[in-house]
């Protein structure tokens, strides 16, 4: 292991230390973070909201950071991975945390955990954890990485819980049911508070777990909904105290693609509520917050000609979000798929729902440990839809110049299957995910 660094290092000397501090990139466990959380001697203040979920995770964070933001209020935002940079996963008012924050950060986690073995994401969780105590902020926002019960950002106990979605990935890790893995992310919830779950169809598994732990469960098309198909919607929630119901009218969607956003906008409508007692939002700061929220690499489409579309779509929920979403788009000639993915997901199955979507593949291996490489995914679109050209690449980058050359202006490329490859193509692309304002 390296030696110890200084505050004043790099931020890049930083990010390559942390991830020599534990032998195992995964060791799913909360000791470790409890035990150097309190050795930081910090407590986040103000109120903390914890997202769980398989899709719409991202979405829901960037909403809720901007509708409370456009409200007036101090706000921390912790997401995971990141596109380009590592300071995207921590924003404080919507801004990407700078370079010396971060490594002051790093090295205050790295002075209080003594022996303690952190892996790369408990390393940072606790680091934005650092940063947002600092600052004081009057809200904190964070995204669960992995599940939910034993993820480092359960080592808090959340005011208020979001469970956005539940379906199959990471299934290694969690489990290989709906079930199995609703109980996972359900490990969020706490004791006599709000729980709001944004599943239209949630496994039974939310609903005991809330019930066991005595958890007040909002479920979307119960206790909460919408109305509404265009571009503005009602947003309807059962009052606690009475058989009324309490409504927000004629909001708009968030100026994210895909209809499954009615139900993330829905369910951060659902939080917004919960908390108004604590953190009251006026209606116009709720409309202005929706409308203004931002997130990059979901169903993403870049300016110019030909149309390119960014997806991060790496399991078969969001995939099958891709492919209805490809269906809508009008007037192109051909669709060309640019597709890196890890090892660990269902690259055949993934290939399977999207085969009708591209006319041509141009594949990439993904680098690392865990990237799959590029025969697999072409060895699954000629087993899928034989007779469909492919072509291997080195990387995304290579993929994507490659598919460029060939695409004519009526043309679609859409660069999907991790957020490694869709990164990679936004940084040489020049394409800013997220910047200070």
């Amino acid at each position: 292991m390296p030696e110890t660094l200084t505050a004043h290092a790099p931020l890049g000397e930083w990010l390559r230390y942390i991830e020599t501090v534990h032998s195992r990139s995964m060791d799913l466990t909360l000791d470790r973070v409890h035990a150097v959380l309190t050795a930081l001697h910090l407590q986040l203040p103000g109120t903390v909201v914890s997202v769980a979920g398989t899709n719409g995770k991202g979405s829901s964070v960037a909403m809720l950071e901007s509708i409370y933001s456009t409200a007036g209020y101090r706000v921390g935002a912790y997401t995971s991975p990141h596109l380009v940079r590592y300071n995207e996963r921590i924003r404080l008012d919507r801004n990407v945390a700078a370079d010396d924050e971060l490594a002051a950060a790093f090295a205050a986690v790295d002075s209080a955990r003594g022996q303690i073995p952190l892996t790369y994401f408990e390393f940072g969780t606790l680091a934005a954890f650092w940063i947002f105590a600092r600052y004081g902020v009057d809200i904190t926002i964070l995204e669960v990485g992995l599940g939910g019960r034993q993820d480092a950002v359960n080592v808090v106990d959340a005011d208020v819980a979001l469970i956005t979605s539940v379906g199959l990935d990471h299934m290694q890790w969690l489990g290989t049911t709906r079930s199995t893995i609703g109980a996972e992310k359900a490990g969020i919830m706490r004791n006599g508070r709000p729980v709001v779950c944004a599943d239209p169809d949630p496994p039974d598994t939310i609903g005991r777990a809330a019930q066991g732990i005595g958890a007040k469960l909002w479920c979307l098309g119960a206790e909460f909904g919408n109305r509404g198909s265009g571009a503005r919607w009602d947003w309807w929630g059962q009052a606690e105290a009475t058989d009324g119901r309490d409504e927000y009218r004629d909001l708009p969607l968030p100026p994210f693609n895909g209809e499954v956003q009615r139900h993330n906008a829905a369910g951060v409508v659902a939080v917004v509520h919960c908390l108004q007692d604590r953190l009251p939002v006026a209606l116009a700061a709720l409309r202005e917050g929706l409308q203004d929220a931002r997130l990059a690499g979901r169903l993403q489409i870049l300016p110019g000609l030909p149309r390119r579309i960014l997806d991060v779509a790496h399991n078969a929920d969001a995939v099958t979000v891709l492919a209805e979403f490809l269906k809508q788009q009008q007037g192109l000639r051909h669709t060309i798929a640019v597709a890196g993915m890890l090892a660990d997901k269902p690259v055949t199955a993934i290939v399977q729902q999207l085969a009708r979507s591209f006319d041509r593949w141009h594949v990439a291996r993904l680098g690392g440990e865990r990237g799959a490489p590029s025969t697999v995914l072409a060895a699954a679109v000629r087993e899928v839809a034989p007779g469909v050209p492919v072509v291997e690449h080195d990387d995304p980058v290579a993929a994507y110049t490659a598919a460029l050359s060939v695409a004519q202006p009526d043309d679609c490329v859409v660069i999907f299957g991790s957020f490694l490859t869709v990164g990679a193509i936004m940084e040489a692309s020049a394409v800013t995910p997220i910047s200070n304002t």
